[in-house]
């Protein structure tokens, strides 16, 4: 009997947790979306039940409305991140109208309202940035939108967007974001672990290896990252949690195409004379030719019903590597697919397809190893995933969801090994530290897939 009503506690709990019922827990805001709450009340500060309080914006599909309590509260539990607008209705009561507010992905963002008393049916709108304090969660951390990405001069990578937030540094310094394909590493308050997530889920392998890092840059529509009270439900990983939201369609078609590159002639020559009697020729470590390609499209397949966001990146870069005798390539292609479908009033369902390929035809390139010594490296990676949100009550929500990523690490032996006429096996000179022949890594084949509920 002991023993049963345990199960039925915990099933009790279980049910509690997933629907979210509770402040304490209503609290705790979704992966891939923030919330809305406030209280109302007349100009004498008493409060004022069944206001209709109406949440529109560009990212929110149609318009979604509620009604204050017997207490004067009111909640939006799942709200697309971006600008929006809310508007506070009561016969006898100037209608009040409150725009330009900013909506963050695991944000709380709370809008007290006081009503004046109207002689006429009019109307009171009132514009300006929201409050930066998240009053209901004790989460630390900041949001990068797309508005901010856009403007400032930083590294067109994860890498280089997120330490611009105060505590974030970068592994090594990435000049004028020419490491867009590399792994430069970040650290947070001197945390060097991190969890690393696309719509919030995490894209990663288990061995934590192969991350999504190299991000569709122009298709961003908001960094989330949290650096201290996360909640049990982020997990571990030390550091930080990155979410990389990606930009939706909305009821208007929209397009744009991006371009910047760079040449050999904005980079000084880093090799001096005292180099050049170490052996070292050429031009030194420095970029030859880079190319940044990105178009991007989006918009309605049925208005307030279904959107759709596309997206491609092409990203090379050419450089010369001090005593490497050949250009080092590196390249990254990104795809990104996106559709939004409202399947009710208070159903809706996002689907996301982020495939990215990155290209090494010599990794490890270095002074002491010569082409037929590198490693020839194609990884692709897939992320496919799919969220359903359901407004159940005010206060309650339900967000489920399911992803399956697949990273493929393939390395083999660099077309300069190929081509010699009679390949040779490993070896090193000793007084000049300089290997010959195959890597030592050898071929690698590495497969890793995962699959992921929320």
């Amino acid at each position: 009997m002991r023993n049963k009503r345990a199960s039925l506690s915990s099933l009790g709990i279980v049910i509690l947790l997933v629907l979210g019922i509770g402040r304490s827990v209503a609290a705790q805001t979704g992966h891939t979306f923030g919330e809305v709450t406030g209280k109302v009340t007349d100009a004498q500060g008493a409060v004022l039940p069944g206001v209709t309080v109406t949440l529109s914006g560009p990212a929110i599909m149609g318009e979604e409305t509620a009604v204050t309590n017997e207490y004067g509260m009111y909640r939006f539990p799942a709200v697309p991140p971006g600008v929006c607008t809310l508007t506070f209705a009561l016969p006898g009561f100037k209608t009040f109208v409150r725009d330009g507010l900013t909506v963050a992905v695991r944000r709380t963002l709370t809008q007290n309202v006081a009503l004046d008393i109207a002689t006429v049916e009019e109307t009171v709108t009132v514009s300006g940035a929201a409050p930066v304090v998240d009053a209901e969660s004790a989460k630390m951390g900041e949001r990068l939108d797309a508005q901010l990405l856009a403007a400032v001069p930083t590294a067109r990578s994860s890498f280089g967007t997120v330490t611009l937030l105060p505590g974030m540094v970068l592994g090594y310094q990435d000049v004028a974001g020419l490491k867009a394909a590399d792994f430069t590493g970040m650290a947070a308050h001197g945390q060097e672990g991190y969890n690393f997530n696309f719509m919030g889920v995490v894209a990663d392998s288990f061995q934590g290896n192969g991350a999504m890092y190299y991000i569709d840059y122009n298709a961003v529509q908001e960094i989330s990252v949290d650096t201290a009270g996360m909640g049990a439900e982020v997990g571990g990983g030390g550091g930080a949690n990155i979410n990389i939201i990606p930009k939706s369609g909305s009821n208007q078609f929209r397009a744009s195409a991006f371009f910047t590159g760079t040449g050999k002639n904005v980079a000084w020559n880093n090799v001096d004379d005292r180099l050049r009697r170490l052996g070292i020729r050429g031009r030194g470590s420095l970029p030859l030719r880079v190319y940044d390609t990105q178009f991007d499209a989006g918009g309605p397949i049925r208005h307030d019903r279904v959107w759709w966001y596309a997206s491609f990146r092409d990203f090379v870069n050419y450089e010369s590597i001090a005593g490497f005798p050949i250009e080092h390539k590196s390249r990254v292609r990104n795809y990104t697919f996106r559709g939004d479908i409202k399947l009710s009033q208070k159903n809706h369902l996002t689907v996301f397809y982020p495939p990215n390929y990155k290209l090494l035809p010599n990794r490890f390139a270095a002074f002491n190893l010569p082409p037929e010594s590198t490693i020839h490296q194609m990884s692709p990676k897939h992320l496919v995933n799919g969220t359903l949100t359901s407004v159940l009550t005010e206060n309650s929500m339900l967000e489920v969801g399911g992803s399956f990523y697949i990273q493929r690490i393939n390395r083999v032996y660099a077309d300069e090994w190929h081509a010699l006429s009679q390949p040779i096996s490993a070896s090193q000179d000793l007084a000049r530290n300089v290997f010959w022949g195959a890597h030592t890594s050898g071929v690698q084949l590495q497969y890793n897939n995962r699959l992921q509920m929320k």
